[in-house]
């Protein structure tokens, strides 16, 4: 048997059932078929799904509804303040959908610089709405918001043109294009290594030296294209570090790991089957001993390459362009995507 359709892939193309309280409720149909042409149907259950991939399913069938949905305001509200940054993003875009007016002073609070994946879907929103209050804020994200991106966005709003919603085909191409149309090509990573910023940086890698033991980057095949993450290993004999490592990011593919001035902070992020993420973890050791990771940033698109000043400044080479991160100011875009 021949797999076609992997198992999120099930989730997000081929949707059979409404969601239901019951694990072993089918949620989605696994469709298989052999050489002879012979399809077979794999239910699906509930417990086999992530609840973060859940959560922005049900989003989806609740903006599905248009007005209708407002029903379910109370729970895309609390969404929108979700662990999962990819679940409050669409909760955004869910309250547009629906015409949720009363979610408007919840969509300005859920502008920021962190996160721009959120704050474009809110700004939209926010103009759907026709709120009074989007202009302003629409206005000040088109002339200072620091992902170029969003900034050429939030003036096709004010311009009166549609919002642009595929962000894997590049919200940078409005401002990347020269005055004659032509795309400005960059070496990628090229001006990470001339920023002045970043002068005297070394590559970041996947292991960090801390008291007891290190950080590392892990990849582990026994668990799957998913077994990914970030461990701490203590500095003990082999049975003793088996029973004590921790996983501070677990199912996520760490691209690089840094002890800075400012804190340890870990690089993540995929641009693999179509996936194109990329985010900045805080990694801290807390009063029990344990450690423990939180998102802080998201980056641009997946990372690939990283350096590090001694002043704890770091620039990062993504898919979509390269960026400087200062932990105590937040983030910079220094250079376009490398076209093709």
């Amino acid at each position: 048997m021949r797999q076609v359709w992997p198992l999120l892939m099930a989730l997000a193309m081929l949707p059979t059932c409404s969601f239901a309280q019951e694990p072993s409720d089918c949620v989605a149909y696994r469709v298989e078929y052999d050489d002879s042409g012979a399809v077979t149907r794999e239910c699906v259950p509930y417990s086999k799904f992530p609840p973060s991939t859940l959560k922005r399913d049900r989003l989806r069938k609740i903006g599905d509804l248009g007005p209708a949905g407002r029903m379910r305001t109370p729970y895309v509200l609390e969404l929108l303040k979700d662990e999962d940054w990819g679940v409050r993003a669409e909760a955004a875009q869910t309250l547009g959908r629906t015409g949720e007016t009363s979610a408007i002073p919840y969509l300005v609070d859920a502008i920021g610089a962190r996160d721009w994946k959120l704050t474009f879907e809110a700004m939209t929103s926010l103009w759907n709405l026709q709120a009074p209050q989007a202009i302003p804020v629409v206005k000040e994200i088109a002339g200072a918001y620091w992902k170029p991106g969003i900034r050429a966005a939030a003036q096709r709003l004010l311009d009166g043109f549609p919002e642009q919603r595929t962000y894997w085909l590049s919200m940078e191409d409005a401002y990347c294009r020269s005055v004659n149309g032509k795309k400005n090509a960059s070496i990628p990573g090229a001006r990470l290594a001339s920023h002045p910023d970043l002068f005297g940086a070394s590559e970041i890698g996947k292991t960090v030296a801390v008291e007891g033991g290190i950080l590392v980057a892990v990849d582990r095949v026994d668990r799957g294209e998913w077994g990914r993450g970030l461990e701490f290993r203590p500095d003990l004999d082999l049975l003793q570090q088996l029973l004590l490592t921790q996983e501070p990011i677990e199912d996520e593919t760490v691209m690089a790991v840094v002890k800075s001035p400012q804190g340890i902070f870990a690089l993540t992020g995929s641009g693999h089957m179509g996936l194109d993420d990329g985010f900045i973890y805080k990694v801290d050791q807390i009063p029990d001993g344990k450690w423990k990771a939180q998102v802080i940033w998201r980056l641009p698109g997946a990372p690939y390459r990283a350096i590090a000043s001694p002043d704890g400044t770091l620039g990062i080479q993504t898919n979509n362009g390269d960026v400087i991160f200062r932990p105590n100011s937040g983030m910079e875009w220094i250079s376009c995507p490398l076209w093709k």
